[in-house]
């Protein structure tokens, strides 16, 4: 790989076809989603049979997550976000359309940003577990 923290598509179509599960950044989600990917992110999100669509996945809301975090909104990526936003269609996979949906509703409104859902979507789950266990265990 020529550039793990400012990956093109090449660099992520390598590790995308490689039979790593690991991250080759720890910010690997962030330094994919650098403007370079975006309709890259977007096919292999789109495939569910794709080994790693849901780290694919988890870019895009993780990009969303990203523009929502910011204390002042970049346009750009605003502007990125909306160009995949009108990539989706009636045949994109029910995850792409759900991202749509959610994105939309964080846009109009309908929904409140919480940044450990847009910004750890791949992990939420097991984010909540801990939450819930740590919980538990101070109850007792």
């Amino acid at each position: 790989m020529k550039k793990i923290y400012d990956p093109d598509p090449e660099d992520v179509i390598e590790w995308a076809k490689s039979e790593l599960d690991e991250w080759p950044a720890s910010d690997w989600d962030y330094y994919v989603m650098n403007g370079k990917n975006d309709n890259l992110v977007f096919e292999l999100a789109d495939n569910k049979k794709h080994a790693k669509f849901y780290f694919f996945l988890h870019s895009l809301y993780y990009l969303v997550g990203d523009y929502f975090n910011e204390k002042n909104k970049n346009l750009k990526k605003e502007e990125r976000i909306n160009n995949l936003l009108a990539k989706v269609n009636e045949l994109s996979s029910t995850h792409i359309k759900e991202w749509m949906m959610n994105t939309q509703d964080l846009f109009n409104g309908k929904l409140n940003f919480d940044p450990e859902f847009w910004l750890n979507y791949m992990f939420y789950d097991d984010i909540k577990k801990l939450k819930n266990k740590k919980i538990d265990s101070r109850s007792r």
